[in-house]
Formats: C-alpha cells, structure tokens, sequence
C-alpha cells in the first residue's frame, strides 16, 4: 500500500504566569495536526496502483495514519494529564475541544488522537465511554 501523506504536528504552548505565584504556570494548551497518513487522492492513468488497492478510498486515511494518531494522543495525554495536570484524567468537557474539517480522513484522526490521548484512563465519567470502530 502506498501512501503520499506524511505525518506532521504543531504545536503552540502558551505559558502564563500567576498573580500569586512567581513561577510560570501551564494554564492553556492549542495542539494542531494534519491529518494522518492517507492514500493518495487520485490515481494518474500510467499508475500500476488501481483505486481498490486502497481499501478505506482514495485520499481516506490509512491504518499506519490511525496508528499515528493514537500514538501522538497518547504522547499527549502523558504530557497534559499526567506531567502538567492540565487536563483532568477522566473526560470533562469543557476542559478539551476537538475541532475539524468534515474531512472524513481529519475527522478519522481526531477521533483516533482523541482515543490515544484517554487510552490509559480507566474512566472516562459517568455518561461517556470510549468506543472506536477502527479496523487496522
């Protein structure tokens, strides 16, 4: 399988410092990716390639890119739950937003980097649950 994407982050910290404490303190995180690998969005006619082999459809993302996006989510949640306390453990919603094009293949790794950054929390509250129907 042949992918023509590569994978790629930004990342914008903005650090602030307190009225009652002198040191700086981490009080808002921005995050921003591009969507993960994917399959190509066409295919040129001289291609050896034919648009099944691409099983989620040309320009979808593919399963390495779904694998790169949990595994970001999982860097940072380690970084904004557990080393910074940024983010509360189990899932409050006003604490994080999750923004995308309608994209499938952006929506696809939002969800996969929302899965990996909660992958390690046993609880996500009361009326949530974590379920993800990626097939890798």
């Amino acid at each position: 399988m042949v992918s023509v994407s590569h994978f790629s982050v930004l990342l914008l910290v903005v650090l602030a410092t307190s009225v009652v404490d002198a040191a700086p303190k981490l009080i808002h995180a921005e995050v921003l990716w591009r969507h993960g690998t994917r399959a190509p969005d066409h295919l040129y006619a001289t291609s050896l390639n034919k648009a099944t082999d691409f099983p989620p459809g040309l320009g979808e993302l593919v399963p390495q890119g779904v694998l790169d996006h949990i595994k970001l989510g999982a860097k940072l949640g380690r970084r904004y739950i557990n080393d910074t306390g940024l983010v509360s453990p189990i899932y409050i919603a006003n604490e994080i937003k999750i923004i995308s094009t309608t994209s499938d293949r952006t929506i696809a790794s939002a969800q996969a980097n929302f899965a990996g950054f909660y992958s390690k929390r046993r609880h996500l509250g009361p009326r949530h649950s974590l379920q993800c129907q990626f097939t890798l």
